[in-house]
């Protein structure tokens, strides 16, 4: 049967859009090779995946629209959701739980890196600078410095930066913290960019200690990646659902959904870094690994998201935190949508703690995205559900804990996809593998 002219125009945009997708995976660099002199990457062609122009008529982008879908989402989540979202250009703002704290998890990196980058600017330090990273610095969980380097070794600050940020390593990170001066300069930047709701406090080793209980460590220059291992599974199961529990309500290293979006604003706004540096930090952020299924999962093909995860571990069946926190950057003239969304204390799967983040990202689109442009992008029905058949287990409270591809120790080569837990965990834990 012959094709009519207006299908024949869809079945040919449908082929652009699908070789300009492909187009977009092979053309972004991740290699921190790819930087040029400055410690910048080397500009590279982005994309957006074209799609169908849609009517006005096929989506409701209206505030009140936004908010119905916000109160569903964050029921869905389990557990306490906060959400904070800013579209830069306007000011314009949506919130839920915006006041509440949450742990920060991995998100705290986002801070260090401020910090990192402002001494950078005051001529303290230089990113070329080369640094002895020692076995006593190695750390469990996320990353894969420890696996490649199991004795330690020199590295520059540009590669620790670059790790911390984009595979959420945290031997990066715990290094880079001392770099910054510790946690009470990073806080005292933050608080200098008038911030009030994000604060860092410890390590992620400390961190970890204090949740799993761990009273007994050893000098740290004893430490290594299997010392800490046994430190933190060697603490009894009873300790740790008490320590679990009290970490929750620690104001210690949390912030407000409000206060990160706050955050953002000053980071975008250039208020917190000189140009170059704010280019670097957000251009090191949009080649984040981690968290794939989280802000850019259901956002147009080749969508730049500038973000940071945070994932934190499980215990009782009870997830500590699961967040993701960037800044989006929306097609045409449609401006830029800083967003926090932190979830705490919720016995839903990962997995599905994560839809709930990817969609919240996704109805802040169609509230904000041009409509009228060529750019604009396919509507996501506003009553998608987040529950899908694989969740069906979490209706009694059971949870898988862990997100699919979710990177272990165990498997140190593997693509880095997601940030484990800060220790692998004890039988009795939820997310154990």
């Amino acid at each position: 049967m012959r094709i009519k002219p207006a299908s024949r125009v869809v079945r040919n945009w449908v082929f652009v859009a699908l070789a300009l997708g492909l187009g977009a995976q092979f053309a972004r660099p991740t290699d921190v090779e790819a930087r040029t002199h400055h410690h910048r990457r080397a500009p590279r062609a982005r994309f957006v995946a074209p799609a169908l122009i849609v009517p006005d008529s096929a989506r409701d982008t209206t505030r009140t629209a936004l908010e119905t879908e916000i109160d569903r989402i964050v029921k869905e989540a389990g557990g306490t959701m906060g959400v904070s979202i800013v579209h830069l250009e306007s000011g314009e703002r949506i919130v839920r739980n915006g006041d509440q704290r949450y742990p920060m998890a991995s998100v705290f990196k986002v801070p260090i890196a401020l910090r990192l980058l402002h001494r950078v600017d005051q001529g303290e330090i230089s990113l070329g600078d080369t640094v002895q990273v020692r076995t006593s610095d190695l750390r469990t969980g996320s990353g894969r410095i420890a696996a490649r380097h199991p004795r330690g070794g020199r590295m520059t600050l540009l590669e620790l930066f670059d790790a911390m940020l984009t595979e959420s390593d945290n031997t990066a990170s715990d290094f880079l913290l001392r770099v910054a001066g510790g946690p009470g300069a990073v806080t005292a930047r933050i608080r200098d960019l008038g911030v009030r709701d994000v604060r860092v406090d410890r390590s992620e080793v400390q961190m970890a200690f204090d949740y799993y209980g761990v009273t007994d460590a050893p000098p740290d220059s004893l430490w290594n990646p299997t010392v800490l291992a046994k430190l933190m599974n060697g603490s009894p199961y009873a300790t740790r659902k008490q320590t679990a529990t009290a970490f929750l309500e620690d104001p210690r290293d949390t912030s407000t959904p409000t206060g990160m979006t706050d955050l953002l604003q000053r980071l975008w706004a250039g208020q917190a870094l000189s140009a170059a540096n704010t280019a670097l930090l957000i251009d090191t952020m949009e080649h984040c690994r981690t968290g794939p299924g989280r802000l850019p999962a259901l956002l147009p093909a080749g969508t730049r998201v500038a973000h940071k995860t945070g994932t934190w571990s499980s215990t009782d069946g009870v997830t500590a935190a699961l967040n993701d926190v960037g800044i989006i950057s929306l097609p045409g003239d449609g401006g830029h949508l800083a967003i926090a969304v932190l979830v705490k204390g919720s016995r839903r799967s990962n997995g599905r703690m994560e839809r709930c983040i990817a969609h919240t990202a996704r109805a802040a689109w169609d509230r904000w995205a041009p409509l009228q442009s060529e750019l604009a992008s396919l509507p996501v029905p506003a009553a998608l559900p987040v529950t899908t058949a694989a969740d069906a287990a979490d209706a009694t409270g059971a949870t898988d804990g862990k997100s699919a591809g979710e990177e272990t120790i165990g498997a140190p080569e593997a693509p880095v996809l997601e940030e484990s837990a800060p220790v692998p965990p004890d039988p009795q834990s939820s997310i154990h593998p």
